[in-house]
């Protein structure tokens, strides 16, 4: 099926549910909008900042504090992650470009201030050690 077809079916499949007017569909539509809202604004990396040992990691409606025990160095990796979570259950905003990770033993936070240089540290996560990566903190 070509891509022109495929359009024309959807703006069809789209016309027909207007025309249909179910308000049940215009509520389930609706749901999975707000639903989707709340998890970017919940995870979408906004800024990062930097006071005496403690990162604050923050998104649209949360912060997460992150108590530097340890300075490893800095890695230069590009926009993305330098060491990819193989086999690790995570959780977050994987986008290319910006992340926020949360993987069961690492921590990977980018802003959209990213400039290629990962700084990566052990620090303390809601009472929990981790390895923290951390790109575009000031």
């Amino acid at each position: 099926m070509s891509s022109r077809s495929y359009t024309a079916h959807w703006r069809w499949g789209a016309a027909a549910a207007w025309s249909l007017d179910i308000p049940e569909l215009w509520y389930a539509v609706a749901l999975f909008f707000a639903v989707d809202t709340l998890i970017v604004l919940w995870y979408m990396p906004v800024r990062c900042a930097s006071d005496s040992g403690i990162y604050k990691l923050c998104t649209p409606v949360r912060c997460l504090e992150v108590r530097v025990v340890e300075i490893f160095g800095e890695v230069a990796g590009g926009g993305t992650i330098p060491t990819t979570p193989r086999g690790a259950s995570c959780w977050g905003w994987p986008l290319p470009t910006t992340q926020f990770l949360s993987c069961r033993d690492r921590l990977y936070f980018s802003t959209p201030h990213c400039g290629g240089r990962w700084m990566r540290i052990r620090g303390v996560v809601k009472g929990r050690q981790k390895e923290v990566w951390l790109c575009g903190c000031r």
